[in-house]
């Protein structure tokens, strides 16, 4: 967690403190590389290939260029962008919980943790997520 920390540099005697730097922020970080090494594992390993065989999957089984008519073209859009809001979101944010507590080290009492930390958070997330994608969508589709 990033703090910020202030060092303040003394003006000369009889400045009385005009000199426009006389105090420096500076940011103080320190990486959780493991944590990073979670993230990493987990879009990598989980869910770009989720993602690359699960839309090709849905495209064969709602096709949505298959045909000139609009109506049915824009319905199967549609229903794939229902599904994938609904399940891949949900989907997702399941295996970011579980991934980040099993590979971040909280084996010991993993199991206790996952289920408090799903039952406080997994909600709230998928919902967050349903309405960024319902506010988020562009104007041309909407």
């Amino acid at each position: 967690e990033g703090r910020l920390r202030a060092r303040k540099r003394w003006s000369p005697a009889g400045a009385g403190g005009a000199y426009p730097h006389s105090s420096r922020f500076r940011w103080t970080f320190k990486y959780d590389f493991r944590r990073g090494f979670a993230n990493v594992a987990n879009n990598l390993f989980l869910t770009a290939p989720i993602y690359h065989y699960g839309y090709e999957w849905l495209e064969s089984l709602i096709p949505v260029n298959n045909g000139d008519d609009v109506v049915a073209v824009s319905l199967a859009a549609l229903g794939q962008v229902l599904v994938d809001c609904v399940i891949f979101d949900a989907l997702f944010v399941l295996l970011l919980f579980l991934c980040s507590t099993f590979i971040e080290g909280r084996t010991s009492s993993a199991t206790r943790d996952l289920r408090s930390s799903l039952k406080k958070n997994l909600l709230p997330a998928i919902t967050a997520i349903w309405k960024i994608n319902v506010y988020a969508i562009p104007v041309e589709y909407a």
